[in-house]
Formats: C-alpha cells, structure tokens, sequence
C-alpha cells in the first residue's frame, strides 16, 4: 500500500471539496466546515479526534458519538478493517459500511484498548 501525505485539517478540507464537487449538500459541507476550521487548533483532543474522523469518512455525528468496537470488521485479504454500523443507526434506516482511510484508521487505532465499548467516549 502507498503511504498517504500527512495534511492538515485546512488541507484536507480543501480537498474534500474539490473531490466532491458533485454533492448536492456541498455548499451546506463548505459552511460547516468554514464553522469547524476555527475550532479545530482549540479543541480538547478527543474532540479534535472526532472531527478529524468525521471529515475523513463522511459520517454523521450519531454514527461517530454511538461508534462502537463490536461493530469493527476485520478484512484480512486487504490487511485492514471497516465498521458497519447498524441501520438503526443510520439516518436512511440502511446499514452504513464505513471504509477507513489511513488518517482515519490511524485515530481508530490509537483509540483501541481506552473504552470497551465506544470507540469515541
């Protein structure tokens, strides 16, 4: 696997718009994210987490507050793992596959062993 550059928050903002061009709510994602950026040097780390995780996957805040271990999915041919999380949970009523990117796997991991049941507490 190729090894992803390290961003900062400002940086990979601007690339989740320019990447997302065709979403409908991209305008509603650029205010959100106009309103984050200030507060992300400020939070408290576990905030910071969260927010991070949050941009990195696309996630909605209940999914990212109820986020829960037993929900982690190992997938051993591709040397990583997934959480799906239940449709009870998801706004549309679906179950919701949330695929990890590095940045966002490496905040699930270094979360791994403070919370048995959470991953964000």
């Amino acid at each position: 696997m190729n090894a992803k550059p390290e961003r900062s928050f400002d940086q990979a903002a601007i690339k989740f718009v320019r990447e997302n061009q065709h979403k409908r709510s991209l305008n509603r994602d650029i205010c959100l994210l106009r309103q984050l950026m200030p507060w992300i040097g400020t939070l408290p780390p576990h905030l910071a987490e969260m927010a991070l995780f949050a941009v990195n996957t696309g996630c909605r805040d209940a999914e990212i507050c109820k986020l829960r271990w037993d929900w982690d999915v190992k997938v051993p041919p591709l040397e990583t793992f997934v959480f799906i999380v239940p449709g009870s949970i998801v706004k549309n009523g679906d179950e919701r596959l949330i695929v990890l990117i590095d940045i966002a796997k490496s905040i699930v991991n270094s979360r791994r062993g403070k919370h048995a049941t959470p991953v964000f507490a």
